[in-house]
């Protein structure tokens, strides 16, 4: 936005020079890229160039610019005196306007002149509109392009005697209509796009450009006057769908005043009638079927100390309340109650209000100071400390982290045969990313491939993330999705890197069972169960429960399945709920000393049928020895000669010790002939001899 300081001078009082001022709007948010002075015929004066953000639509125009400058100078901005002569009948008797689209379009203003007399503008006209890099037209077109400059607010003239049975229609765009735009190009649209029709034919671009079939000439007589409001986002995705961006699109995609029409238009009118001595015919059409109220905010006075840092008085902040133009409509001891300006669409909330106090006060007024906040008991902060603890753990026992998208491919899906298929995406990036996952193990399974054909045989990696579900039938809609915490673990190939004196062992199951473990116990989780489970992809499926809860599952995947998926060697997956797992980390750790007394270790090989796991015989065990046991560990499995066929062989070792005494070689066997005992009574399990 280029502004001219000898025009902001007509309208505040200007005490400082143009880099003063360039200094002053940059330290209030305004950044001004250039400061260049200009020196022609008939012309001395300072333009600066403005970086407007997209969400100051106000500081368009010299108006709001001299609106900012007398805020920051604390001058009063004088504004120029409307004032304009209407005759004839009244406009709703010579035309009429209808909008179809009242959200596209919410307010359409019009006014009709009758005897225009086309000409060149004077020089003061021409110079200005130069001096900011516009080009003279004529007498009416420049008029719309200088309030457009002075307000900025778009308007646009059509040649009144063009437009068929006096009427305009704001309406949408039908497919693949055809409009020809005052460049000479036809443009092909569509049903996203909006126009400014008459009962035949369309004759503007809503908010873009006007049409060649009502442009303004040397021979226009008659105009009908447009000033409307359009909605940004229409007008953002017309201007970029045909790469068409003008003036007036540039102001529309960032709000104008809607507040303002009726000033903008009777502005335009005054000029048009000085400068080609229109007769305005009397009355405004101001078609506004749903009045947009303004916006209204309560401010806190604690709330913007707490904020900025600051020791403002109530006096203090109502002061820069007004110099802004807000209107207090009630006043608390502790809080406001204010509206907010037309003009001032980006200001919507509390903390929109306190940003514009600290402009106005001046970011260098403000000391600094150390900010305060609560690290303790926060849950988000919990969550992510225990996020950092698994990672910790994880990468401890050799892993890698990985991170994927949340997006995946459906063919992964059918290949390991995972009952759950994930969410299809109605607009996917590509095809590879079709779904959104329900599982982190497919996103693994892919890195782990890619690894190998890169000649990566030797992996350990896992992700902690998010996966998605549906939570009800209706899967098309976004409230019936829900959002899920994982972290799963994926291993292939040798435990270490290859040394010539040493045997690479490859990796097995219990390596991945070993880091479950590991997991779990970094979070001080007990009562950890491994039980077999029947799972599609898994040979064999093992899941883990705390406390009966479902965790997740650990297991080798399918060889067939991994054959699939070019993963030519044994893989083994863990997934778990990390939610669930949270959920059962103890609340407080408390410090155990070391026994200071010896213990003492039984070892007995159990007979027992092959369909009774060593879990099952670890729970009888559990259940029916004395306080003192400490540890049960199976350290041998055998089938085969002289057993039985069906029956195998476990080798348990149990290790009692007492926190309050040395125990003694009685207590121990008396405690193992009960255990004997009771897995001979409810599992059939004889000792081996």
């Amino acid at each position: 936005m280029k502004v001219s300081y000898n025009w902001l001078a007509e309208w505040v009082k200007l005490d400082i020079s143009p880099q003063e001022l360039a200094d002053k709007l940059t330290m209030s948010g305004l950044e001004i890229e250039e400061v260049e002075s200009i020196s022609r015929a008939g012309v001395n004066d300072t333009i600066l160039d403005v970086a407007v953000t997209a969400n100051r639509g106000d500081c368009l125009g010299m108006l709001g610019m001299a609106r900012e400058v007398g805020l920051l100078t604390n001058s009063k901005v004088q504004l120029p005196r409307i004032s304009l002569t209407e005759t004839g009948p009244d406009i709703t008797e010579l035309f009429k306007v209808k909008i179809e689209d009242a959200a596209a379009c919410p307010r359409y203003t019009a006014r009709l002149l009758r005897n225009v007399k086309i000409g060149p503008s004077p020089k003061w006209l021409v110079d200005k509109l130069n001096a900011l890099g516009l080009r003279s037209i004529n007498n009416v077109v420049d008029v719309t392009n200088y309030v457009l400059l002075e307000w900025g607010q778009p308007l646009h003239a059509f040649d009144l005697d063009l437009l068929a049975e006096n009427r305009i229609i704001v309406r949408r765009a039908t497919q693949n209509e055809s409009f020809t735009t005052l460049d000479g190009l036809s443009r092909k649209l569509d049903t996203d796009m909006l126009l400014i029709a008459d009962s035949e034919k369309a004759v503007a671009l809503a908010g873009v450009m006007g049409g060649e079939n009502t442009e303004v000439t040397d021979t226009t007589q008659n105009i009908l006057l447009e000033c409307a409001y359009f909605n940004p986002g229409s007008i953002r995705r017309t201007s970029r769908q045909l790469g068409l961006s003008t003036d007036s699109s540039y102001r529309f995609e960032r709000g104008v005043d809607i507040s303002a029409l009726p000033q903008a238009i009777d502005r335009a009118a005054q000029l048009i009638q000085q400068l080609a001595g229109a007769e305005i015919a009397r009355g405004l059409i101001d078609e506004y079927p749903n009045p947009i109220p303004a916006a209204k905010v309560q401010l806190r006075f604690e709330r913007v100390n707490r904020v900025l840092g600051t020791k403002l008085s109530s006096s203090q902040i109502i002061n820069i309340i007004n110099r802004l133009e807000f209107t207090v409509l009630k006043q608390q001891a502790q809080a406001l109650q204010l509206e907010i300006p037309g003009y001032r669409s980006d200001i919507t909330r509390e903390i929109d209000v306190i940003e514009e106090i600290a402009r106005i006060y001046g970011y260098h007024n403000i000391t600094q100071t150390t900010p305060k906040g609560c690290i303790g008991n926060n849950p988000i902060n919990r969550l992510h400390e225990l996020e950092n603890r698994a990672s910790d753990i994880l990468i401890g026992c050799g892993f890698w982290e990985a991170i994927n998208f949340s997006f995946t491919n459906e063919k992964v899906y059918y290949k390991i045969n995972m009952a759950s298929k994930g969410l299809k995406l109605k607009n996917p990036l590509n095809q590879e990313q079709q779904l959104l996952r329900t599982s982190l193990t497919p996103s693994l399974l892919e890195n782990l491939s890619t690894n190998i054909k890169y000649q990566q045989p030797d992996v350990c990696i896992f992700e902690l993330s998010s996966v998605y579900e549906s939570a009800g039938l209706d899967k098309s809609r976004t409230d019936s999705v829900q959002e899920r915490q994982l972290i799963a673990g994926a291993m292939t190939g040798k435990r270490q890197n290859s040394f010539w004196g040493e045997h690479q062992l490859e990796i097995g199951f219990y390596d991945l069972k070993g880091v479950v473990e590991t997991l779990l116990a970094g979070f001080g989780i007990a009562g950890v169960r491994f039980s077999p489970h029947r799972i599609s992809f898994l040979q064999p499926g093992v899941q883990v429960q705390v406390a009966g809860e479902y965790l997740g599952f650990l297991g080798q995947l399918d060889k067939d399945i991994g054959a699939e998926l070019d993963l030519g060697q044994a893989v083994f997956l863990f997934e778990l709920d990390f939610m669930s797992l949270v959920k059962h980390i103890p609340a407080k750790k408390v410090f155990e000393p070391l026994c200071r007394y010896p213990a003492i270790v039984r070892d007995m090989a159990l007979v027992i049928s092959d369909d009774v796991s060593a879990r099952q015989v670890e729970d009888v065990i559990w259940e029916s020895c004395q306080p003192c046991l400490r540890e049960i560990r199976l350290f041998d499995v055998y089938r085969g000669e002289p057993l039985d066929e069906g029956y195998k062989s476990l080798g348990f070792s149990l290790t009692y010790q007492s926190n309050e005494r040395t125990l003694t070689e009685e207590e121990v066997n008396l405690s193992c002939e009960q255990v004997v005992a009771e897995l001979r009574q409810k599992i059939g399990a004889t000792l081996r001899r």
